[in-house]
């Protein structure tokens, strides 16, 4: 049975290139190392709670991603949580494209939006207290003013516990023209 701190389904992630994918990870594994918390993949999660067999969710995916180019992102400040999955995370600039994302997303893989979609790349999950949930946000050093791309959309059963979470399918975006 699922808890607070177990996923549902699948989930729908946007992954962000090289070399931000690679300082994100560092961040989260050493993040996960001083609170004990759960390792995971750097993402942002484009839609979750995909309730379908996994043949249709990956031809899903493939066929979206084939409609999608390289998604640009932007930081766009810090936040913290009582949420087990947005414990502490960096907001990403809501974007026409992401928006848009999300709504194609949505409509293809019949879900619907709980509440208003909040792009972020979570840091750490976990049940930290608000006090501390602020010491690591205002700890962190990360460029409020980085773009970057997502460069890959991948399908990860995140049914279970975190560590049991596993990748479906990834497809490469093409180049944004």
């Amino acid at each position: 049975m699922a808890s607070g701190n177990a996923g549902k389904g699948y989930s729908l992630w946007l992954i962000p290139a090289k070399p931000l994918y690679s300082t994100l990870k560092e961040k989260i594994l050493e993040l996960g190392s001083n609170y004990n918390a759960p390792e995971f993949e750097p993402h942002m999660t484009l839609v979750g709670n995909i309730r379908m067999g996994v043949e249709t969710a990956i031809a899903n995916t493939k066929a979206l991603a084939a409609g999608m180019a390289r998604v640009p992102g932007s930081f766009s400040g810090l936040g913290n949580s009582e949420d087990y999955f947005k414990c502490v995370y960096i907001e990403i600039k809501k974007t026409d494209y992401l928006m848009r994302y999300n709504r194609e997303a949505r409509k293809v893989f019949g879900t619907v939006r709980q509440g208003t979609y909040e792009p972020h790349i979570s840091l750490i999950y976990g049940w930290i207290p608000a006090t501390k949930r602020k010491e690591i946000s205002e700890g962190l050093h990360i460029d409020a003013a980085l773009k970057f791309p997502f460069d890959a959309l991948s399908l990860y059963s995140t049914e279970g516990q975190v560590g049991e979470w596993s990748e479906a399918a990834r497809f490469v975006l093409k180049p944004s023209t």
